[in-house]
């Protein structure tokens, strides 16, 4: 069955329009001036008034899953004894019969799309994915193209069994994508004690306690410090120490410190990995997995 398209939230507001998240999923927006003049409301109408004044249409709030404004009233009478006062509202199924799909909100995620795009690089026909979750071609079609919800149940099964791939939820805040979403990868539990850790040096692969008191001595007394050194100013500093004979990496310790400063565990440790690679049996190993595991004592992946 069908939903009643309800508004679930204002995402944005910006004369003439206004785009919302729907209870069907959608990201929509509609012109005001475009809907008044397809419902027929004029300029001597109740309602007119917030194309008219900018600060009115900005007040639009959300009433009863609609949109409404509620400092443009009027007076109904119910008969000559009995009246109430109203304020401007809008049906939300016109509404959605008279938006578009906002592609600003809606392009970020596009379930349908994603599944296609897996299914055609992975040289899978609809009848096949279909075929492999006990389904038909046309629920599939349906997915494709944003016409049906999904469970997440059912989600698992068209990526796990249909198209041979494992589900991973990401979460990002709206401002900070990238960093967000590589952290997503990583348990609250170490995001916590990383923060906590994060201007620690000898959590920097080829800084132990030596060499964090010999860069101490430099006026370098955490990660930002060292995040602001370029590599020559460091190869100086630590050219001129005689008690250390050999540095791992130097030149990737202020790259690591600005992970780290910044708060982006995923390259960092996908950093460190690679530094380790092959080397002294640690293979596949990096030095902040090694100290979060030993004080957290859980794994740090929200993924095995």
């Amino acid at each position: 069955m069908r939903r009643i398209p309800r508004i679930l939230k204002i995402i944005e507001v910006r004369f003439p329009n206004i785009t919302c998240a729907f209870n069907t999923s959608d990201y929509r927006r509609i012109n005001m001036v475009l809907l008044f003049e397809k419902i027929g409301i004029q300029e001597d109408d109740f309602g007119y008034q917030i194309i008219k004044n900018r600060e009115l249409f900005n007040a639009v709030s959300l009433e009863n899953n609609s949109l409404a404004w509620k400092d443009l009233k009027d007076v109904v009478k119910l008969s000559e004894n009995e009246q109430f006062e109203t304020f401007f509202h809008l049906d939300p199924v016109v509404i959605y019969n008279s938006s578009v799909v906002d592609q600003k909100f809606s392009s970020g995620f596009n379930l349908g799309k994603k599944i296609k795009s897996i299914r055609k690089r992975s040289r899978l026909t609809q009848e096949t994915v279909a075929e492999n979750i006990g389904s038909n071609k046309q629920y599939i079609s349906k997915i494709e193209n944003n016409k049906a919800d999904l469970e997440f149940r059912t989600l698992r099964k068209i990526f796990e069994l249909g198209l041979n791939k494992n589900v991973f939820v990401s979460h990002y805040e709206k401002d900070n994508f990238l960093k967000d979403h590589s952290n997503s990868i990583l348990s609250f539990e170490f995001i916590d004690w990383a923060i906590a850790n994060k201007h620690e040096l000898t959590l920097i692969e080829g800084i132990d306690e030596k060499v964090r008191k010999y860069l101490e001595e430099a006026n370098i007394k955490t990660t930002l410090d060292l995040a602001k050194v370029e590599f020559p100013v460091l190869f100086s500093i630590l050219t001129t120490t005689k008690s250390i004979g050999f540095f791992y990496h130097p030149e990737l310790w202020p790259i690591q410190a600005k992970f780290m400063a910044s708060g982006d565990w995923l390259n960092l440790i996908h950093l460190q990995r690679t530094i380790n690679s092959g080397s002294n049996g640690k293979r596949g190993c990096s030095k902040i997995e090694e100290f979060a595991k030993k004080e957290i004592d859980q794994n740090i992946f929200e993924v095995d």
